[in-house]
């Protein structure tokens, strides 16, 4: 009898600590649960924001180019909620000869319930910044920032002095050819002096003398000292019509005639810039011939390419099939317009394009109801 004793006793040890051990595991695993959570999670949801972000804007340029109404909704916030059910769970299995077997072991379930939070861009305060005007401090940050000077102010701008660049590209596709060249020409100037450190643009403030400006800072743009005897100063100089022995120039939002020693920038809206890059998308063969997008035409007749104009800035390609290597696609009107992920030259002027709509569009106060979204179980 004691002998038996003991062996029920051997048997009830082994059992216990198993199940001691189960408890233990789930109390360990919960404690590096939340941690765990934010490290596998976080990355996704950043990657699928900012995918969704870059297929909404070239979505609205697609739409642009057919004279669809362009629209932006907003990601206002993610909230995930993250829930475990732990328990224990067992069998018992009794077989004929076979010895009678408990089993116990740890059981749990995990779920997440992410909610989205969509804000639609409208209202007074968004359009007006839409359609108002690019300031010359927003183009200076940007060149400060790196950006290329020919980049920004092909983007941005619509007139230096008396020079155009495709004014009636800033809304829907004109039916005739857009006048360019020489805006090309003087913003290849441009970038060929900042590349040189031959061209300085900032922010100054005047001193006291300076009457005209006293107590105001102005945007001035310099010739380096090495700037001035290179070529391209002196051809950028004639372009503008400005003196060339002047030590600066100031940049003003209004051109002035006659005025030697001023240039004069007229920008675009943030929905000028867009309409202007929608030039740049392929749209289908078939799409055209239906009449469903304009035509622009040469003095000649003839068909104009908008590669000329909007080119070197960025190219959105169309197919009816889904892309293998885009940067960004979306599919509209039955096929798919892409931007190619070797394009290392559009997919740049995009990224600006996202850096101009932060900007202009700010931190826009939705008017409407938000939509939330439920995507848990």
């Amino acid at each position: 009898m004691q002998r038996g004793g003991e062996k029920n006793s051997t048997q009830r040890w082994p059992r216990a600590g198993l199940l001691l051990g189960a408890v233990v595991f789930l109390f360990s695993g919960c404690a590096y649960f939340g941690p765990d959570t934010v490290h596998g999670n976080r990355n996704p949801y950043n990657i699928a924001i900012q995918k969704t972000s870059e297929e909404q804007m070239l979505l609205n340029l697609v739409r642009l180019k057919y004279r669809d109404t362009p629209f932006f909704l907003e990601v206002s916030s993610v909230a995930t909620q993250f829930t475990y059910n732990a328990g224990l769970a067992g069998a018992f299995t009794h077989g004929g000869d076979i010895s009678n077997i408990f089993e116990i072991g740890p059981s749990g379930e995990y779920e997440e319930n992410p909610t989205v939070t969509y804000s639609p861009l409208q209202g007074e305060q968004f359009v007006k910044r839409l359609l108002s005007p690019i300031s010359l401090e927003t183009l200076l940050l940007l060149y400060n920032s790196g950006w290329s000077v020919e980049r920004v102010f092909e983007l941005c701008a619509q007139r230096i002095n008396n020079i155009r660049n495709a004014p009636r590209a800033a809304g829907p596709t004109p039916a005739t050819a857009p006048q360019y060249k020489t805006f090309k020409r003087l913003t290849d100037l441009m970038r060929n002096l900042q590349i040189k450190d031959g061209l300085n643009i900032r922010l100054e403030h005047p001193a006291p003398r300076a009457a005209e400006h006293q107590g105001s800072s102005r945007i001035v743009m310099r010739l380096a000292e090495q700037g001035e005897a290179l070529p391209e100063s002196r051809e950028l100089v004639k372009l503008l019509g400005l003196s060339l022995d002047k030590p600066f120039y100031v940049v003003t939002p209004n051109y002035i005639t006659g005025r030697r020693d001023r240039i004069g920038i007229q920008t675009r809206s943030l929905m000028g810039v867009l309409y202007y890059l929608s030039q740049g998308v392929k749209v289908p063969p078939e799409d055209i011939e239906a009449g469903k997008v304009t035509v622009t035409h040469t003095a000649d007749g003839g068909v104009f390419d908008w590669d000329l104009v909007t080119g070197d800035l960025l190219r959105v390609h169309s197919q009816t099939a889904r892309p293998d290597k885009a940067a960004v696609s979306v599919e509209y009107r039955g096929h798919w317009f892409y931007i190619a992920d070797s394009d290392l030259t559009s997919k740049t002027t995009f990224s600006l394009l996202h850096h101009l709509f932060a900007l202009q569009s700010g931190d826009m106060q939705s008017v409407q109801p938000v939509y939330t979204l439920p995507l848990g179980g």
